[in-house]
């Protein structure tokens, strides 16, 4: 996604966190070959899809994947984390 390409993936409850099906990429039943051919070919033949998928793809990427944005909440997170831990290991918790 942040490098442009189109994503054709399985759709798992993971992958719906990121990618809405017709909207940002194409979801296909990953047990299924056929769905999976199917999706490809409809991913390669629109190419109105692959320019709006590219356009909000982009903004998602900014929005939840920037790594100046995401560090701090992840450190932020692990500093919590510690800090917890510490406080039930005095018996405060």
């Amino acid at each position: 996604m942040a490098s442009g390409c189109f994503p054709v993936v399985g759709d798992l409850e993971s992958v719906r966190e990121w990618i809405e099906h017709d909207v940002n990429g194409l979801l296909c039943d990953p047990a299924s070959p056929d769905s999976l051919a199917a999706a490809t070919l409809r991913a390669l033949e629109d190419a109105a899809l692959r320019q709006r998928a590219s356009v909000r793809n982009r903004e998602l990427i900014a929005a939840r994947a920037d790594y100046r944005k995401v560090m701090p909440k992840a450190e932020a997170f692990y500093r919590d984390v510690i800090h917890e831990a510490q406080v039930r290991g005095r018996g405060g918790g």
